[in-house]
């Protein structure tokens, strides 16, 4: 979009969340979903596909473990599944995808979700709602959708990505579940399940995120983005190609609002603050921190000239 000086800043922020943000786009493809007769029957086909599986003998270290879906509204876990392998667009990793959505299972044990949100995902793929592929004997499972989306929504998923930083000053944040954020919430503490209402550092998360930054863009214009590792599979080419992408549409965005900008920081369990940034980001390679600068610059003085000792 063009920007221009008289832009409503916060309209821009609020346009940014809703472009970018993973969870809105998913949002507007359930809602699309799940408007269509054959989607719902699906979903009805696949909570009894789910009992039944439930219901068979299984070992006991895996009925331990299923047990955990005991309280689980096997409709609502059905949707979710279709919603997410629908904007699979392209052939992904089965353990990637499983690997993320078992981020949906509140299980006390990570390994566990993994395994179980695997096995369902098994399960669903009955509905033909998504491919489940092995290219070759070497190769790894894959899945993709067999759904196909609107074109508007297909470039939504493409689009969306980790946000970028905040483009107005963020709001203060007075609880543990509140966001900086225009348009959403979100839990302030690091880690599926890890999310409390006691105590945190939130002092030290508005003192963070209250600190302007902006991006050098002498360094930007004269020193190339080098990969940390090695490219050397077709695999990491192409992700290291989507990644320089998005990192110059983030860049550019920030550039042509004013090339003023905040980030946002959360806590982990154990009190350690973490910046959210992906692309923009003061914790990621050598490159990514030498690219931001302080927005307000001071000169300082009354530094000692102390001598290094040998």
């Amino acid at each position: 979009m063009k920007i221009t000086p008289e832009y409503d800043y916060f309209e821009l922020q609020k346009q940014t969340e809703q472009q970018y943000s993973r969870k809105h786009v998913l949002r507007k493809i359930r809602d699309f979903l799940f408007a269509e007769p054959e989607i719902q029957c699906k979903i009805t086909q696949g909570a009894e596909l789910l009992k039944e599986w439930l219901s068979s003998d299984h070992h006991k270290s895996k009925q331990k473990r299923l047990a955990e879906l005991r309280d689980f509204d096997l409709e609502i876990l059905t949707r979710d599944v279709i919603t997410h392998s629908s904007i699979i667009l392209k052939p992904e990793l089965f353990v990637s995808f499983t690997s993320q959505l078992a981020h949906s299972l509140n299980f006390s044990d990570r390994a566990d979700a993994i395994a179980t949100v695997a096995e369902i995902v098994v399960v669903l793929a009955q509905l033909d709602a998504y491919y489940i592929i092995k290219p070759s004997r070497e190769a790894s499972l894959q899945i993709q959708s067999r759904i196909n989306l609107p074109h508007e929504m297909q470039e939504a998923v493409q689009r969306s990505h980790y946000l970028p930083p905040m483009l107005i000053e963020p709001d203060l944040i007075t609880n543990n579940y509140q966001s900086p954020y225009l348009t959403f919430n979100d839990c302030q503490i690091l880690g599926k399940g890890n999310g409390h209402t006691g105590e945190i550092g939130l002092d030290v998360i508005n003192t963070q995120n209250g600190v302007q930054l902006t991006l050098n863009e002498q360094f930007l214009k004269t020193v190339k983005e080098e990969p940390s590792y090695e490219l050397d599979s077709l695999e990491k080419q192409q992700g290291w190609a989507v990644f320089k992408r998005q990192s110059k549409d983030v860049y550019d965005l920030i550039i042509e609002t004013g090339n003023v900008f905040w980030e946002t920081h959360k806590v982990d369990k154990r009190g350690r603050l973490y910046v959210n940034g992906y692309h923009v980001t003061t914790m990621g390679t050598p490159y990514k921190k030498a690219m931001i600068d302080l927005a307000k610059q001071e000169l300082v003085t009354g530094v000692p000239n102390r001598q290094r000792k040998r």
